[in-house]
């Protein structure tokens, strides 16, 4: 009788070797290699013909030239779906139409399979960069948007006027920092003579008479300085928002659609 196996102990090198037999050696030998076990040809009618099964099999695929490692695999997937048949004999038709599907698909276009499993193929990826903006938490109804050059023209006005409101922030900041050191340049005149208040020269007086004046001359230089390029600056900053010309003229959006005004 037949064991069923679930282990392929049979490979290539086996198959060339039993092919070389003589046909009753060589289906013994097979059965053998996939785990039948020995039977009496007259007895055991069953184990008989799936011993032919297997042989024919075998050697069906040498005779078409395939090669021993496809030879292998026909011989072991034969064994299987034998193997299998037992417990699917109500599938018959099932199994027709998987093999019906495989022909005209994988076996109609063989070549085409193989080349690409077989071949590299030259990789060619895309690259597209995209700026996204995200939209806020709670976006307005479309009636309530503005035409996209409102819009563009309410996003530059609104950078210029900031960057305008960082510069004067920054003078600001620099102004009280500047004063503050005038203030201690003037304090550090007059303490120099803190200790000699009542030695005072003329000679002192004219030297602390000549040091806050020069701190007070370099408060005024600064100042004025910084007044000079404050006024370029703004003009700077008006000229930036001129240039950008006027607003749009206003347009409504009304059922998905933009309508400009009469002229």
């Amino acid at each position: 009788m037949m064991a069923a196996s679930t282990k392929n102990i049979i490979d290539s090198q086996q198959l060339q070797h039993i092919a070389t037999l003589p046909k009753h050696d060589g289906r013994l030998a097979l059965a053998k290699a996939l785990s039948i076990e020995e039977f009496d040809e007259e007895d055991d009618l069953r184990s008989s013909i799936i011993a032919d099964f297997h042989y024919n099999n075998m050697i069906y695929a040498i005779n078409k030239g395939l090669p021993w490692s496809m030879v292998h695999i026909f011989v072991i997937l034969a064994k299987d779906i034998l193997e299998q048949s037992p417990a699917n004999h109500n599938n018959k038709l099932k199994v027709q139409h998987l093999i019906d599907y495989m022909l005209e698909t994988y076996y109609k276009h063989y070549q085409l399979y193989q080349y690409i499993t077989t071949e590299k193929q030259d990789e060619e990826r895309t690259k597209l960069k995209l700026d996204i903006e995200p939209l806020s938490s709670s976006p307005s109804a479309f009636s309530t948007g503005i035409p996209v050059e409102k819009w563009e023209y309410d996003r530059d006005i609104s950078a210029i006027e900031k960057a305008e409101r960082e510069r004067r922030d920054n003078r600001t900041v620099k102004r009280i920092i500047a004063e503050r050191q005038a203030n201690k340049d003037i304090q550090l005149s007059f303490q120099k003579f803190e200790d000699r208040a009542n030695y005072l020269t003329e000679e002192n007086i004219a030297d602390l008479i000549a040091d806050a004046a020069r701190a007070y001359v370099t408060v005024f230089k600064d100042k004025l300085v910084e007044s000079i390029e404050e006024s370029r600056e703004n003009l700077e900053y008006k000229l930036v928002k001129a240039a950008r010309g006027p607003p749009p003229k206003s347009a409504k959006i009304s059922n998905g659609r933009i309508r400009s005004p009469r002229k």
